[in-house]
């Protein structure tokens, strides 16, 4: 299935998509992706900081994330599906880009589907961003690809795996790391297909028009 333009709807269309997409994902991994010993969660980030708290989206704090964890329940890999909302503000995106430098600085890996396009706080998107604050950054979208599905490991040597998209592309599958070099693959275009299906249809119609 191609990837819609989710800007044509308002962001709680998109909010409750997410919410569904992560459960689809949680469960594709729980079937028989991941290895033996480890499981995914879906769980909602904690958000701490009264002025974060105020100027917070909404959609951004309700949104949820998978969780990877190993078989003495540590977290080792983390699928965060970027919402409107984590782009909304200055605040949010901030809050965003620093959760994930704690996830990789903490050795937990990490997979980022932005299915937004770029906005003020990240003129080249959120890995742009993100890498920019492990070290110098000067990476670039291609033109006409401003979307973006990122994967970190993060051993001891940080690696990203980029797949620059557009709407009407079709999602790939990406890896997941459970260990440095170790991954398994996120079917993210068959859980994508599952979840926009119980999108409300005029909603959905609209998205397909």
């Amino acid at each position: 299935m191609p990837i819609h333009d989710w800007t044509r709807v308002r962001a709680g269309v998109f909010h409750d998509f997410h919410q569904e997409w992560t459960i689809c994902i949680k469960r594709a991994l729980n079937g028989g992706i991941l290895p033996e010993g480890y499981y995914a969660m879906v769980e909602a980030p904690p958000r701490v900081g009264i002025t974060e708290t105020i100027h917070s989206d909404p959609y951004a704090e309700r949104s949820n994330r998978v969780v990877a964890f190993n078989g003495v329940d540590e977290n080792v890999g983390v699928i965060e599906i970027v919402s409107p909302g984590n782009k909304g503000s200055r605040n949010d995106f901030q809050w965003l880009v620093g959760q994930l430098l704690r996830f990789l600085h903490e050795g937990i890996h990490v997979l980022i589907v932005d299915l937004f396009p770029p906005t003020a706080r990240d003129p080249q998107g959120v890995h742009a961003a993100l890498w920019s604050q492990l070290d110098d950054c000067d990476f670039q979208l291609p033109p006409g690809k401003l979307l973006t599905t990122v994967s970190y490991s993060a051993g001891h040597v940080k690696c990203a795996y980029l797949e620059p998209l557009a709407v009407g592309d079709s999602l790939p599958a990406m890896p997941l790391f459970l260990e440095a070099e170790s991954y398994v693959e996120v079917p993210i275009e068959a859980t994508y297909q599952t979840a926009f299906d119980d999108v409300p249809k005029p909603y959905r119609d609209e998205l397909t028009a």
